[in-house]
């Protein structure tokens, strides 16, 4: 019983430090530089998910979220969230368009991973999902 409340612990600490890196990125867009911001998102999750940015660019979209939940040990729970932060970070990136868009389509692999999922219709997923693909035709 012990073990459980130590594992949901860490799991709601997670999800705090996905939300606060969420609510910078958004809070952020207009006051920082998107390089800076991405290099100090970064490290926070190099140190608590070992996932850096280039390695998620990087991912193939196919072996995505077998990689992610597998290798990265990145629960399910934090999925939609870790796409949010790359899906914002990638929209307020004046670097390379590519690896945007690899990005993106990453991000769109997770969003669509968790529509088939959940079975829980969300607007702000789809909407998302729809910007995506239209960022990605750009």
């Amino acid at each position: 019983m012990k073990q459980k409340d130590y594992v949901e612990k860490e799991i709601e600490k997670l999800s705090l430090i996905l939300k606060k890196l969420l609510s910078v990125i958004i809070k952020s867009n207009k006051t920082e530089s998107s390089n800076h911001l991405a290099d100090e998102v970064n490290a926070t999750l190099i140190d608590k998910f070992n996932l850096s940015n280039i390695e998620f660019e990087e991912l193939n979209s196919d072996d995505l979220i077998q990689i992610l939940i597998e290798e990265k040990k990145i629960s399910s729970l934090h999925l939609e969230d870790l796409a949010n932060i790359f899906y914002n970070l990638a929209k307020t990136s004046t670097k390379n368009s590519k690896k945007n868009k690899s990005t993106l389509k990453n991000c769109l692999t997770i969003y669509n991973h968790l529509e088939k999922s959940e079975g829980i219709f969300s607007f702000e997923r789809n909407q998302k999902i729809n910007e995506i693909k239209h960022l990605i035709t750009l």
